[in-house]
């Protein structure tokens, strides 16, 4: 959906206005479309921390992506966007995928990440840049537990998680998601020891105690 050709994309029944997410991403609590939407019909941009390009080729890849957006608009974050359901405009990831479609169809090629890839982070950062989106920034760090919030908790008022999975002291902080909380995201590898794995069920269980109608 998100790295598809302008006309491909207009073909198909997508609404003009949708989600997009992975298989480790989920809903806290109920949440409405001003959640993802804002009044204006733009969507909410969610970022989390700046990235370092030479820090490893995910990076780099992010770095790609800025550097595309600086160039033709003169703005940069140099921001993650955050590891999370996202919301988008048909029409605006159409009308980036003209602007800048050598660079995206090179990434459609890839079959696995390359460092010269870009990453979906452009349909965000064009959204802002064209002035069809809100930025907000999100503190990628476990919920606080208690009533001692440090400045950037405050700055940020975090309402997507991003937790990882073999971070067992994240997995235990996490594990009372709060109301104000609407997303969060267990980023799952092969690094994941047995205790973190029980951490993950047990959290699922406790935040998910009723099954969908979906599940055996």
């Amino acid at each position: 959906l998100l790295f598809r050709s302008p006309v491909t994309l207009e073909k198909t029944e997508l609404s003009e206005y949708y989600l997009y997410g992975n298989d480790d991403m989920f809903f806290a609590n109920n949440v409405s479309p001003r959640f993802f939407y804002h009044k204006d019909g733009y969507p909410y941009c969610r970022f989390s921390y700046k990235f370092d390009k030479d820090f490893d080729f995910y990076n780099r890849m992010c770095a790609n992506t800025d550097d595309l957006i600086e160039k033709k608009f003169g703005k940069s974050l140099k921001m993650f966007f955050h590891h999370n359901i996202n919301a988008f405009r048909k029409s605006d990831v159409k009308n980036c995928i003209e602007m800048f479609r050598k660079e995206i169809n090179e990434t459609i090629k890839s079959r696995f990440r390359r460092i010269d890839n870009v990453e979906q982070t452009i349909y965000l950062s064009y959204a802002l840049a064209v002035k069809h989106g809100h930025y907000k920034g999100i503190f990628r760090l476990p919920i606080y537990t208690n009533k001692t919030y440090n400045f950037f908790a405050k700055l940020y008022k975090p309402d997507s998680l991003y937790i990882n999975a073999d971070d067992i002291s994240q997995l235990t902080c996490s594990s009372n998601i709060n109301k104000k909380i609407g997303l969060f995201c267990i980023n799952d590898t092969e690094c994941v020891s047995e205790e973190s794995r029980l951490h993950i069920r047990e959290m699922l269980n406790k935040t998910f105690p009723q099954k969908s109608t979906f599940e055996k």
